[in-house]
C-alpha cells in the first residue's frame, strides 16, 4: 500500500487524484515556501523533486469536483487558503518539520531534504471531518487578508512618521540643548543621537491601522523564526546537493507578502 488520494485546495479550485505516498509527502513539504495557488505548490516542490520540461509534478491530480474518497494508503488533504493539511494516511505522518527524499526524476536519491513549515499550518489526523474545520479556518483567514508590511516599513508611512516626530523633536530643541549646555560637545552629539534613537523606537512600538492594530516591531519579528529555518534548510540542500535550491518566484503571493528574515531586518536597520 503505497498510493494515496491527495486533495489540494485553492481559493477556488479543488483538485484530487491518486499519487505516490512519497509525492504527497514532498507536497507537504513544499508548503514551507508558503503557497497559494497550485502554481505556487507546483514551483515549491521543485526543491524537492526535479522538474521535468514536458510534464507537471501532479500531473495525475484532477481540475473539477471534490474528491477525497481514501484511496490505498488514505488520504492526504491540503487546504492552501486554509493553511491546513490532513493526513489520514498508513503511508507517513509528516508534521510541521521533517525531511523528505529528493526525487531524480527516475528514482529518489536518498538524499534527505529539511523542511519546516509555518507555525499557523494547522494539522489533523480526521479524514472525514476536515471540511468543517477547513471551512472554518477559511472564512477566519479570508477575513483578516495578508498585509502589505513592506508598503509600511520602508515606504511613507514610515518616512511621514519620522519626519514628523523630528519636527516635533526640533521644536523641543531649546530643551534638549539645555539638557547639554554644561556638557561637552561630544555628549550634545549623544544626546541628538538618542534623541533619532527615541523616535526610531517609538515608531516600532507604536500600533498602526496600516498594520492591523499591530505595531511594527511585532510584525517584523512575527515569522522570523520561520524564514530562519527555511533559509538554514535550504543551505543545507545546497550543501548536500551542490547546487542552488530553486526561490520563490518575485510575482508568487508567498514572495510578496513574506515575513521578515533576519537578513532583511538589518538591511531595514542598516
Amino acid at each position: 500500500m503505497s498510493e494515496v488520494r491527495l486533495v489540494v485546495r485553492e481559493l477556488e479550485r479543488d483538485w484530487s487524484g491518486t499519487i505516490h505516498g512519497s509525492c504527497a509527502a514532498r507536497a507537504v513539504a513544499a508548503l514551507s515556501a508558503d503557497p497559494v495557488t497550485m502554481e505556487d505548490l507546483e514551483a515549491a516542490v521543485a526543491r524537492f523533486a526535479k522538474s521535468q520540461a514536458d510534464s507537471r509534478y501532479f500531473v495525475n491530480l484532477s481540475l473539477g469536483r471534490l474528491c477525497d474518497e481514501p484511496y490505498d494508503a488514505g488520504l492526504v488533504v491540503i487546504d492552501l487558503i486554509a493553511r491546513l493539511v490532513v493526513v489520514d494516511s498508513s503511508y507517513s505522518s509528516p508534521g510541521h518539520a521533517g525531511a523528505v527524499d529528493y526525487h531524480e526524476g527516475r528514482y529518489s536519491t536518498g538524499i534527505a531534504l529539511p523542511y519546516h513549515l509555518a507555525e499557523d499550518w494547522r494539522f489533523s489526523n480526521d479524514g472525514e471531518n476536515w471540511q468543517a474545520l477547513a471551512e472554518q479556518r477559511r472564512r477566519e483567514r479570508v477575513a483578516k487578508p495578508p498585509l502589505e508590511a513592506r508598503a509600511v516599513f520602508l515606504g511613507r508611512p514610515m518616512l511621514e512618521y519620522v519626519v514628523r516626530e523630528t519636527f516635533a523633536a526640533f521644536a523641543r530643541r531649546d530643551e534638549i540643548a539645555a539638557a547639554v549646555r554644561t556638557q561637552r560637545l561630544d555628549n550634545a552629539r549623544e544626546r541628538l543621537a538618542e534623541t533619532l534613537r527615541e523616535i526610531h523606537a517609538a515608531w516600532l512600538l507604536t500600533p498602526r491601522d496600516d498594520l492591523g492594530g499591530a505595531c511594527p516591531r511585532d510584525i517584523a519579528l512575527e515569522r522570523r523564526d520561520h524564514v530562519a529555518w527555511d533559509l538554514q534548510d535550504r543551505a543545507t540542500q545546497w550543501s548536500l546537493m551542490d547546487k542552488c535550491p530553486p526561490g520563490l518566484a518575485e510575482s508568487s503571493r508567498a514572495f510578496r507578502y513574506a515575513g521578515f528574515g533576519t537578513h532583511e531586518l538589518v538591511e531595514y536597520y542598516n
